[in-house]
């Protein structure tokens, strides 16, 4: 697990700058990286043990200096907006790009009555207190993965709120098969599975009424090229695209591709769209007739997946009967 970061305004600022000359993979000197920096060789240290504790793998080969792991695609701004769909452009009230932010979510939530919260699109390189469901941490390594959130508020709310979670899974699984990256599937109700490990998860936030008016900030985190310490710890089922697709999409190209596709199912969405988005995940469920653990408030219960309901609720067959859950997390045996 990764310390969290205290933000200082030019802390980030060095680390930044300092990571950007070494986002080419190659290897450069101490001296010639402060001199470029106008710092002492003392402060490029410490920027380096900074960039260290945020999850890099930082290589330090005597009389050559330091390098990345593998070289870095920053997020921009600009080409994340002349790369969207120009249908779902429109759409988007304000579209912003943290170097560092504790968390896009809250981020979102602390903005939930601004007037641009609307089609907000938030992004980061690197969250110090990213989060996942249940408020467990959501830790991706800086520069890593694609932190995501958008905030959008429904006038009439959907049927159930669970489908939200369940067509943002089935954007990031069509997505991910649009740039030829094959063997991903669906777990309940929010876990992105590449051949059983994680490759992404997603986090539905609400504010409002559930007949009336709702705000929703949707954040979804995906692994997009992971330290390789980190992935391959043991008893960690992680996978990142790196790892999976060939070749690698261009991080900026894949995001920009991830926010048209779910910005056109926001656009587009009403009540009677629903049973098509629940047949799509469907398609790309991969735990149906596995025996599974739901762990929920009143206990952990064992069963096998049925699939899901109209509702988008999970269907568990415990004991010969089929019975309906609409909150839990799933625990997947292991050995399979």
């Amino acid at each position: 697990m990764m310390p969290h970061q205290s933000f200082n305004n030019e802390a980030v600022s060095n680390r930044h700058k300092l990571l950007e000359l070494l986002a080419d993979g190659r290897f450069h000197s101490g001296q010639e990286l402060g001199r470029t920096l106008s710092v002492s060789r003392a402060a490029i240290w410490k920027s380096l043990r900074s960039l260290a504790a945020c999850g890099l793998s930082i290589t330090s080969v005597k009389g050559r200096g330091y390098c990345l792991e593998c070289p870095m695609e920053f997020l921009s701004r600009a080409r994340l907006l002349e790369t969207l769909d120009h249908r779902v452009v429109d759409g988007v009230s304000k579209l912003t790009v943290f170097t560092e932010v504790d968390s896009t979510n809250q981020f979102l939530l602390d903005r939930i009555n601004q007037a641009d919260f609307h089609g907000h699109v938030v992004l980061a390189e690197y969250q110090s207190a990213g989060r996942g469901r249940h408020g467990n941490l959501w830790l991706s390594p800086y520069g890593s993965g694609i932190s995501l959130s958008l905030g959008w508020e429904f006038t009439t709310p959907p049927a159930a709120m669970g489908i939200i979670s369940l067509a943002l899974g089935v954007a990031v699984v069509e997505t991910l098969c649009e740039f030829g990256i094959n063997n991903v599937g669906l777990k309940w109700p929010n876990d992105i599975l590449h051949n059983r490990d994680k490759l992404g998860g997603i986090l539905v936030e609400m504010r409002g009424e559930l007949a009336g008016p709702s705000r929703l900030v949707m954040g979804i985190g995906i692994n997009y090229s992971l330290p390789r310490k980190q992935a391959l710890v043991p008893g960690r089922k992680v996978t990142d695209i790196a790892a999976i697709a060939d070749p690698l999409p261009s991080r900026n190209v894949f995001t920009a591709r991830l926010v048209s596709r779910i910005m056109e199912m926001l656009m587009t969405f009403d009540n009677s769209r629903i049973p098509n988005l629940l047949e799509r995940w469907r398609q790309h469920d991969c735990i149906k007739g596995e025996t599974v653990t739901l762990e929920t408030a009143g206990g952990p219960i064992m069963g096998e997946v049925a699939g899901i309901d109209e509702s988008g609720s999970l269907l568990l067959r415990v004991n010969d009967q089929v019975k309906s859950y609409t909150s839990g997390e799933i625990s997947l045996r292991l050995g399979r």
